[in-house]
């Protein structure tokens, strides 16, 4: 089986699961307890949280767990909007869960704006009369189907005393985002996207902006937590390489496509695409049926976001970055490197995606040299 479906979930890292059984073995003690078993514990459940700190370069008193990369979001934009009231700004390429969120708070009477973002960008000068005014803004700092990585630290100028709430969850394996702290910048982060076990997620909130409260831990399970403290140490200091070698086999991906000659549009903007996760829609070819056929073949894509069933008018994230062209999303296919992907495994699904398009039906109207349907 080849498997270039990470950005749904990565699998859990050897060293991971050691530390896991570890604690397991030596540290079972409810960690809430006060006695040798539970203090135990509560040393890895700490040891974690400077793990997760130190990968953002904030302090251990600003982490806290939660069971989900959804669950962390919403704490975190739920501290933004009780922090700052006024208007709440994002794009309509967010995860569901954003949205969702979004929405909510629309209902609820708060104005809340959505920046456009063409081709996954943000354009600074088109978006300014937008973000004025703005009391929290929610962007994704690698976006989950596009691949894109928006500047954050440049859209962050013009938005003076609004809070920036940065959706890490893709980006965190792979970007450093230290830069991005500051007294109003929360960050979330998702155990299962670093090699680590699902159950866990982390919102980095800093203190200026939590309050004199705590931040509270909110149903991660423990041994979850100890894996995820450990893919964050082991993502600290091995990210940039891996970022390297993911950026490399997306160009062994897209040679070998040049190479067989097969027609394919690349969606998102070519100078923000980071590498680990490449959108593609191939002429006239249901997304749906690209990914079933490849399957059958043993390779693992997806059409989109592993939260959100994608339906037959295709993907929402790429429908929004090209509202004027919707083939692309019925079309549109999410191939995301791992750690470890290999030139081989990469030029092997490449073979294999050679023998299925022939094969497939052609039932997505695709537009004309002038761009007619």
């Amino acid at each position: 089986m080849i498997y270039l479906d990470h950005a749904a979930l990565t699998p859990v890292l050897p060293q991971v699961l050691e530390a896991m059984v570890g604690a397991a073995r030596d540290s079972w003690g409810n960690p809430s307890s006060r006695h040798a078993a539970g203090r135990r514990a509560r040393s890895r459940l700490e040891q974690a949280r400077s793990d997760v700190a130190a990968l953002f370069g904030s302090a251990p008193a600003e982490v806290a767990f939660a069971a989900s990369g959804s669950r962390a979001l919403e704490r975190a934009l739920g501290i933004a909007t009780q922090a700052r009231p006024g208007p709440l700004v994002l794009s309509r390429l967010e995860h569901p869960s954003l949205l969702r969120l979004a929405a909510r708070e629309a209902a609820q009477g708060r104005d809340v704006r959505y920046l456009s973002a063409p081709r996954g960008d943000v354009e600074l000068e088109s978006v300014r009369s937008v973000l004025e005014g703005a009391a929290v803004v929610s962007l994704s700092a690698l976006n989950h189907e596009l691949g894109t990585a928006l500047p954050l630290a440049r859209l962050r100028e013009p938005l003076r005393d609004a809070v920036l709430v940065v959706d890490a969850v893709q980006a965190a394996p792979w970007l450093d985002l230290a830069q991005l702290r500051d007294p109003s910048t929360p960050l979330v982060c998702a155990s299962q996207k670093l090699g680590g076990p699902p159950g866990a997620a982390a919102l980095v909130v800093p203190r200026e902006l939590s309050g004199r409260e705590p931040l509270v831990d909110d149903d991660a399970g423990f041994l979850s937590v100890v894996g995820f403290g450990e893919a964050c140490a082991r993502a600290r200091t091995e990210r940039a390489a891996r970022l390297e070698r993911a950026v490399e086999r997306a160009r062994t991906l897209l040679r070998g496509l040049e190479r067989m000659g097969a027609e394919v549009v690349v969606n998102g903007a070519d100078a923000l695409r980071a590498g680990p996760i490449v959108n593609l829609s191939f002429p006239k070819i249901h997304g749906a049926d690209l990914a079933a056929a490849l399957d059958l073949e043993g390779v693992c894509i997806a059409r989109g976001s592993a939260c959100l069933r994608v339906g037959p008018e295709g993907s929402p994230v790429v429908r929004a970055a090209y509202p004027d062209e919707p083939w692309r999303a019925v079309s549109a296919t999410r191939w995301s490197l791992g750690f470890d992907t290999t030139s081989a495994e990469i030029e092997r699904a490449v073979a294999v995606l050679g023998t299925v398009l022939p094969k497939l039906p052609r039932r997505v109207p695709w537009p004309d040299e002038k761009g007619r349907p």
